[in-house]
C-alpha cells in the first residue's frame, strides 16, 4: 500500500490520495516488482447511473462547538473508506441552531457493483472526517449497521443520509511522564464491545501532546465527543515513530480498568521501557516548613507500615532550605501503599530525634504508590516545637514554683508539662512548655488542662540551645504515684533546680549532703545530683556510702520518658515510671544504696539523684559509678525454606510477637537470596526478640497475605553477654490463596 501524507501524521487518512495491492506472492530466488498506481479520492470510473438524494443533520442546541463547515459526501469500495471512488461538496454550512437539509446529485457513476456511502460536516476544513473532534458524520445504514448501498447499471439510486450530533461523554485528567525522553504523545479511550454494537456510538477518542522537556511532568488532557453511557479502557503513548501505536521501546501506560464518561481525574503514568512491571520507581516529595528558634539539621525520615521502628529511609535536607521552608524527595521506591513521612530539628546533632526537646511533625496519613500513581508530590508539612501544639484542653490549672540551687546566671528556666497516659510514646512528647526570666525563684503554671497526673520537668538553659546540658541546673517534680495532680499538696508540685556534677565511669567522688543542696522530689530530704553521658545499651551500677551520717537513698534518672508504670515511692530496681529507671535503698548494706545491673534504653545525658533516708539529714558520702558495654548479645541461626515462591528471604528480630500484635516493632533484619545463615549482632542484653521470615515475593519488604511465612517457637532473652546461636527458623508454605 502507498499514500500521499499530506498532513504529515504518518497516518493515512480518509481523503489522502491511496494505493494498495492484495496481495503479491514471490518465490525465495525471484525479484518482483510491483506497481502501485496512486488515485485522489473521487477519481473513480465513470458509468451511465447515477446517485441522489438528502443529507439532513439537525445540531444539538448549546453544543456551541460547533459553527461553519462543508457538507462533504462520497462513496467507497470498502467500509474502511481506503478507496474513494466518488465524493464532492455539495454545500458551505453556517450554525443556526436549526435543523438543515442539503441535496445531493452524482452522475457517471459505474453501475453493476457496490459502494459504502458515508458524509460528514468539515467544521476544521482540512478535508478529514474527524469524529474525534466532534464532526457530525452519517453513513448508509441497513438495521443500525453500516451497510453497502448495490447500484444497479444504467440506474437511478437515491438514498437519504442523517448525519449524527457528536456524543456528549467525556473524560479528562492528566497523563505524568517522569522520564528523559522527549517526542509527540497520545492518550486515548476506547472500548472494543462498544465499536462491535455498530450503530452510531462513537466509541473511542484521542488526543495529542509534546513531551518536550523533562522539566515538565503532568499533561492535563480531555477526550471528548464519547458515547456518555458506555465506560472505557485507556493508554498513553510516546509516539516516537508517529504510527499511533505503542512499540517497544516507546514510554507508554495502560489503564485495565474501566472509565466511566464524566471522570475528571483519571490518571496515567507513562514509564520507560522495562519499568512497567514494577521496580524501585516511585518517589515521595514535598516541602516542610519551621518557623521556631531552635538550631539544628533538619532531618527527613520514612517509614513503612507505620512510624515505629527504624525507618527505611533518612534525608539531611538543610542544605534545601531556604528561609523557614525545606524541600525534600525520597527517590527510588519500590510500589507499595503504606508510606509514613515525619521529620525533625536536630538540635543535638546525633542523628537521633528526641521527642523532649526536638522540634517535630509528620504526615499522620499513609502514602500509597501505585503504578498509576508512582510518584507523590507536594506532601507539605510543619515542624512544631515540643509542647506547642495543644491537643487536649480543659479547665483546670497545674502551678508551683521552681528554686534554683547552685546555678550560673543569665539563660532562662524552660519547663516541659508531661502527661501521664499509660503509653510510652505519648508520655515522651511534652504536652505544654513555657519559658520564665533566669532569676532565684520561678513560678510556673500551665492553665486549661484536663484533669490527670502530670510531672514537671524545668532546666536553666544558659546557652539558648532548648537542651537540657549535662553541666546545666536541672530538675524536676515527684514521679511517685503516676506525678502530681492539680490537688495535690504544694510541696509536691513545688521542685528545685541544680547543677549537676559530672561523674565518668570507674569515678568515686566525695559529697556532702547540705541544707543549700536541693531538695528531693521524691521525698522529704537533701539531695545532690551527678550527671554522666549513657549510651543504650550500657549497664550501670552506682553506689552511694553514707560516712557522715546513715541510711542513703539512690535515684537513676533517664534523659527521655520511657516508663508508664505506677511508682509508689518505695525501693526498686525499675520502677520505670516516666523517667525515673531505678531507685534504691539499702541495696548496698548496712543501709547504704546500689542501682545495679541497670541496662541503658537511649542514649544521653542521665542524672543520679543522691539522697538521705531520712529528713532533712546532712553528712558526708562517697559516690562510685560503675559501667559495662551491655550491647554485646548476638543471635545466630540458619533459614531453611522448602518452597517454591520467588523473592528475598527476609529474616528480622521483633520486640514482640508480630503474628498477634500491632506494635510489634522490627529491631533488626536480613535478606538474603537463597536459604542460609543469618546472625544479628550488637543486641542490647536484658531484652527479649521474636524472630521470623517470609519469601518478599512482591519486594515491598512486608509479609502479605499469601507469602510464605515463619517464625521460630520460642522468643529469645539475652542475659549479659549472651550469644545464642543454632537456631533454625522454618519457613513454611501459605495456606492462603
Amino acid at each position: 500500500r502507498a499514500f500521499v501524507d499530506e498532513n504529515g501524521n504518518n497516518f493515512k487518512d480518509v481523503m489522502e490520495p491511496f494505493a494498495s495491492v492484495a496481495s503479491s506472492v514471490t518465490a525465495s530466488t525471484d525479484t518482483a516488482g510491483v506497481n502501485l498506481n496512486i488515485r485522489n479520492p473521487g477519481t473513480g470510473a465513470v458509468g451511465n447511473s447515477s446517485l441522489s438524494g438528502y443529507i439532513s443533520y439537525t445540531p444539538i442546541p448549546g453544543q456551541g462547538y460547533v459553527s461553519t463547515g462543508s457538507v462533504w459526501v462520497g462513496w467507497a469500495g470498502d467500509e474502511n473508506f481506503d478507496n474513494i471512488f466518488y465524493a464532492q461538496t455539495i454545500s458551505t454550512f453556517t450554525w443556526d441552531a436549526v435543523s438543515s437539509t442539503w441535496a445531493y446529485s452524482r452522475s457517471g457513476v459505474l453501475g453493476g457493483t457496490s459502494y459504502y456511502m458515508a458524509a460528514f460536516l468539515d467544521m476544521n476544513s482540512n478535508g478529514q472526517p474527524d469524529e474525534d473532534s466532534g464532526e457530525p458524520i452519517g453513513f448508509y445504514s441497513s438495521g443500525g449497521q453500516m451497510a453497502p448501498l448495490y447500484v444497479p447499471a444504467s440506474s437511478a439510486v437515491v438514498r437519504d443520509i442523517f448525519m449524527v450530533s457528536p456524543s456528549t461523554g467525556y473524560i479528562s485528567g492528566v497523563v505524568h511522564y517522569y522520564g528523559a525522553m522527549t517526542g509527540s504523545a497520545m492518550v486515548q479511550a476506547w472500548n472494543r464491545a462498544c465499536d462491535n454494537e455498530g450503530g452510531n456510538k462513537n466509541c473511542s477518542s484521542r488526543s495529542y501532546f509534546n513531551v518536550v522537556s523533562t522539566s515538565v511532568t503532568d499533561y492535563p488532557f480531555t477526550l471528548r465527543f464519547l458515547d456518555p453511557t458506555t465506560s472505557y479502557q485507556m493508554s498513553a503513548v510516546m509516539d516516537l515513530n508517529g504510527n499511533r501505536m505503542t512499540d517497544p521501546g516507546e514510554p507508554s501506560a495502560f489503564l485495565p480498568s474501566y472509565v466511566v464518561t464524566g471522570t475528571t481525574a483519571a490518571v496515567l503514568t507513562m514509564m520507560d521501557p522495562g519499568q512497567m512491571a514494577g521496580g524501585n520507581i516511585g518517589e515521595i516529595s514535598g516541602i516542610i516548613t519551621y518557623g521556631g528558634h531552635q538550631g539544628g539539621n533538619k532531618i527527613v525520615r520514612l517509614f513503612r507500615g507505620s512510624f515505629g521502628g527504624a525507618p527505611i529511609h533518612t534525608l539531611d535536607v538543610t542544605a534545601r532550605c531556604l528561609g523557614n521552608s525545606c524541600n525534600y524527595t525520597l527517590s527510588g521506591l519500590p510500589l507499595a501503599s503504606d508510606y509514613y513521612v515525619d521529620s525533625f530539628v536536630d538540635t543535638s546533632f546525633n542523628g537521633q530525634y528526641e521527642p523532649a526537646a526536638e522540634p517535630y511533625g509528620r504526615i499522620a496519613s499513609p502514602i500509597s504508590l501505585t503504578q498509576a500513581t508512582p510518584v507523590s508530590r507536594n506532601n507539605y508539612f510543619t515542624l512544631d516545637d515540643p509542647g506547642t501544639v495543644i491537643v487536649s484542653t480543659g479547665s483546670n490549672s497545674l502551678s508551683g514554683s521552681i528554686t534554683v540551687r547552685g546555678a550560673a546566671s543569665g539563660g532562662v528556666i524552660r519547663t516541659r508539662l508531661y502527661a501521664y497516659s499509660g503509653s510510652r510514646d505519648a508520655m515522651q512528647v511534652p504536652v505544654r512548655v513555657a519559658t520564665y526570666t533566669y532569676s532565684g525563684s520561678a513560678a510556673y503554671s500551665f492553665p486549661d488542662l484536663p484533669a490527670g497526673s502530670y510531672l514537671v520537668q524545668a532546666y536553666a538553659d544558659h546557652d539558648g540551645d532548648f537542651v537540657a546540658d549535662s553541666t546545666e541546673a536541672w530538675g524536676q517534680s515527684r514521679t511517685a504515684d503516676n506525678g502530681i495532680g492539680m490537688a495535690s499538696p504544694e510541696e509536691q508540685k513545688s521542685f528545685s533546680i541544680c547543677v549537676r556534677t559530672p561523674i565518668t565511669a570507674g569515678q568515686t567522688l566525695n559529697g556532702s549532703l547540705e541544707t543549700t543542696d536541693c531538695s528531693s522530689s521524691e521525698r522529704n530530704a537533701y539531695e545532690d545530683r551527678y550527671s554522666f553521658q549513657g549510651r543504650a545499651g550500657d549497664i550501670v551500677t552506682a553506689e552511694m556510702l553514707a560516712s557522715g551520717f546513715s541510711d542513703t537513698y539512690l535515684y537513676l534518672y533517664g534523659p527521655v520518658v520511657t516508663g508508664t508504670n505506677t511508682y509508689t515511692g518505695g525501693s526498686s530496681q525499675a520502677p520505670n515510671a516516666y523517667n525515673l529507671l531505678a531507685a534504691d535503698d539499702d541495696g548496698a548494706g548496712n543501709l547504704n544504696s546500689r542501682v545495679s545491673g541497670v541496662i541503658l534504653p537511649v542514649d544521653g545525658v542521665y542524672t543520679i539523684g543522691a539522697a538521705s533516708y531520712g529528713n532533712s539529714i546532712t553528712g558526708a558520702y562517697t559516690l562510685s559509678l560503675r559501667v559495662s558495654g551491655g550491647s554485646n548479645g548476638s543471635i545466630a541461626g540458619t533459614v531453611r525454606y522448602n518452597g517454591t515462591q520467588g523473592g528475598s528471604l527476609n529474616v528480622g528480630l521483633f520486640n514482640s510477637d508480630p503474628r498477634n500484635s500491632q506494635g510489634a516493632q522490627p529491631v533488626a533484619g536480613v535478606s538474603m537470596n537463597v536459604p542460609g545463615d543469618f546472625a544479628f549482632s550488637d543486641l542490647p542484653t536484658g531484652t527479649t526478640y521474636y524472630i521470623a521470615g517470609f519469601v518478599d515475593v512482591n519486594a515491598n519488604n512486608s509479609p502479605d497475605s499469601g507469602e510464605d511465612f515463619g517464625l521460630y517457637p520460642n522468643p529469645v532473652t539475652l542475659r549479659i553477654g549472651q550469644n545464642v546461636s543454632g537456631l533454625l527458623l522454618e519457613i513454611n508454605a501459605s495456606t492462603e490463596a
